[in-house]
């Protein structure tokens, strides 16, 4: 008798063989599923796409590499910013124990928006400390197209004592100087002052020939990539970058050339020796403090450095103090922010100002007298402004 395999088979009185309804309800959850994963991907995707979860290993994050060039080249154009920097050092003479500690300090807001008058106002504080003693230095500067305008509004005092015996006068000399705004004009003084010098279109060769030299020998290089940050409502990109010591001596190998090719330092002599000498001490430095990390902060939605910063310590290093080798150690910190990126800057010149000649001839009046035997100490010019000849100006 011959058996039909092809039908299906009942046992007794159950029959398992799908039913339509049970066909159309599994293909119904599958496609559910599938509906669901689709969107959980979709979701992720537009959230990675939009930066929403931005973590470090997004496939849409830019790349370290390209974050820090297109930073570099928006400072390379800004028109105007402020910048805050504080700096230590502190040196320990492990012979001797003898520490020096020093903070230097200033806050500066600068403004391009005119090229042939570009403008800035600096406040510093430099600060001293050796054995106990403690010398301060602090004041404001002004620099509008060529015109300096300095003004002291501290001295360190220990030094001040120290010379009161070799100057009896010098208080009266601290009195004219101290809090009064004194303008330097090379052009007054018949001096060419290398930069100040060229022409508005040579300044700005200069200027791409520097951002040409930074783009092809970066100073750093990319370490790694630090989870973001947020100031001020921003988020920033967090990278951590080294010094570049080959980059460093092409950079500045270059850089000499073109104080050459435009006279910046007229007299100064850059051959192949001194550039060579410059290099070997570059080596030593960096074989003496190995790797320099550097933090940069740059903005994710103005692509700005919002702040340079770092530490170095060097446990030991050797130095030559009057032809005898000395062991030293040292620690160093740095931070420098930018903000107001292209903010325009009210930058004046001050209203009450003395030419650094015009104080020159008077303290030399006051310390000599203004009889007539002493009148080779301040002659005076038949026309115009006196010129000065300084060797190597």
């Amino acid at each position: 008798m011959e058996e039909n395999f092809s039908q299906p088979q009942s046992f007794g009185n159950f029959d398992f063989s799908p039913t339509p309804e049970k066909k159309k309800k599994k293909k119904k959850v599958i496609a559910i599923v599938l509906i669901v994963f689709s969107l959980i991907a979709i979701g992720v995707i537009g959230v990675l796409a939009a930066r929403i979860w931005d973590p470090l290993w997004n496939p849409f994050r830019p790349s370290p590499e390209l974050v820090l060039a297109r930073a570099t080249e928006n400072m390379f154009d800004l028109k105007a910013y402020h910048t805050e920097t504080t700096a230590k050092l502190d040196v320990t003479n492990l012979d001797t124990q003898e520490k020096l500690k020093t903070t230097f300090q200033i806050t500066s807001d600068t403004d391009r928006f005119d090229k042939n008058e570009p403008k800035s106002h600096s406040i510093f504080t430099f600060n001293i400390g050796a054995q106990g003693v403690n010398f301060i230095l602090g004041g404001e500067t002004i620099q509008i197209g060529e015109e300096t305008y300095i003004k002291i509004n501290s001295l360190p005092a220990p030094l001040l004592m120290e010379l009161q015996t070799e100057f009896p006068n010098l208080n009266q000399i601290v009195d004219k100087l101290k809090n009064q705004w004194i303008s330097f004009n090379p052009k007054d003084l018949g001096m060419s002052m290398g930069i100040n010098s060229l022409t508005p279109q040579e300044k700005e060769e200069i200027e791409q020939k520097i951002q040409d030299l930074v783009f092809k020998y970066p100073p750093v290089k990319i370490k790694k990539e630090l989870p973001d940050q947020t100031i001020d409502g921003q988020k920033m990109y967090q990278i951590l970058t080294v010094l570049d010591k080959e980059n460093i001596k092409l950079c500045f190998g270059e850089l000499f050339k073109i104080v050459k090719e435009y006279n910046l330092l007229p007299g100064a002599s850059y051959d192949e020796q001194e550039i060579a000498k410059l290099n070997e001490n570059i080596d030593k430095f960096f074989d003496q403090a190995g790797e320099i990390e550097v933090y940069l902060l740059v903005g994710q939605n103005d692509y700005f450095i919002h702040q340079i910063k770092g530490m170095k310590t060097i446990k030991k290093f050797t130095s030559e103090i009057d032809g005898e080798p000395e062991n030293f150690s040292m620690e160093s910190t740095w931070d420098i922010s930018y903000s107001d990126f292209n903010k325009e800057k009210k930058i004046e010149r001050p209203e009450k100002s003395q030419s650094i000649m015009e104080i020159f001839m008077n303290l030399l009046m006051d310390y000599y007298g203004s009889s007539s035997e002493n009148e080779m100490f301040y002659p005076q010019p038949e026309t115009g402004s006196p010129s000065i000849e300084i060797p190597g100006f």
